[in-house]
């Protein structure tokens, strides 16, 4: 399976979870539970760009608050080769989801305000305070101590990066 379908897979909810999760929640209009309509339609915009940008073929998106769904959508492809376009009850395989979780977790957190993502994660993994970063030029790919340190937001990046490079 190809970076841009894995990533579609594992990054977004997945596609058995959102319909089952909506069956059991009640649908609710997102100023309801004061989230704002504008704001969420950026949800739905950010995916389609991924799309529109070959970063993925397709996306099902569910956000729930205060146990209402206030947004579920399918956008892009299911199987884009036949034209079978995604829908909300698209079953994904799961090759991981060690990242999707992790993440996801990170992103709870950082809206406890328990972190900035510029935060250098040496604040959390003292560790890693004399490791180099690999960099690629004109000399090839070697490693050299960081220019700046290594932030939070620099590490999911880099997940990302590296799972998709692996295709």
């Amino acid at each position: 399976m190809n970076c841009k379908l894995r990533f579609a897979a594992t990054a977004l909810l997945c596609g058995v979870v959102a319909p089952v999760l909506a069956a059991e929640l009640p649908m609710a209009a997102p100023e309801s539970v004061g989230v704002s309509p504008e704001r969420l339609q950026r949800v739905a915009d950010t995916m389609q760009r991924y799309i529109d940008e070959d970063l993925l073929a397709g996306t099902i998106t569910l956000l729930a608050r205060d146990g209402k769904v206030i947004h579920l959508e399918s956008q892009g492809w299911r199987h884009r080769e036949a034209g079978a376009e995604m829908t909300e009850d698209s079953i994904f395989v799961i090759m991981s989801m060690t990242k999707p979780i992790v993440s996801t977790a990170l992103m709870m957190l950082y809206e406890e305000g328990r972190f900035l993502l510029t935060d250098p994660i040496t604040d959390w993994i003292p560790e890693l305070a004399d490791k180099k970063v690999i960099v690629r030029d004109e000399f090839g790919t070697r490693r050299v101590p960081p220019v700046r340190p290594v932030s939070i937001r620099d590490v999911l990046a880099d997940a990302l990066a590296m799972r998709c490079a692996r295709g």
